[in-house]
């Protein structure tokens, strides 16, 4: 099989385009998640701008699907404390889940 000799040149591309696309904190990005009672889309909208002016707060989003309304927050160096801060500040009831 004739591509089997390009094998290496082939990873060596794939590894860079990979390298580029993916920003270096996506390496490892620990994820947290916490309980709630963001229950609803208005909820999701008051929280938003508390989560998202969070700076160590990458990514987050809440399955309000769930019975326990399970928050997940991703970035490279969450704290745990800033997290249930902005939630709390929304008004909302928030806790670590185990």
């Amino acid at each position: 099989m004739p591509w089997v000799r390009c094998y290496p040149y082939h990873s060596q591309q794939l590894a860079a385009f990979r390298r580029k696309l993916l920003p270096k904190s996506a390496a490892f990005m620990p994820t947290l998640h916490f309980k709630t009672s963001i229950n609803c889309a208005n909820c999701v909208r008051a929280v938003t701008p508390f989560l998202d002016a969070e700076p160590t707060v990458e990514t987050w989003r809440v399955d309000t699907d769930n019975p326990a309304k399970i928050l997940t927050v991703e970035g490279p160096n969450v704290i745990p404390e800033q997290v249930l801060k902005a939630v709390a500040q929304a008004g909302f009831d928030i806790e670590p889940v185990a």
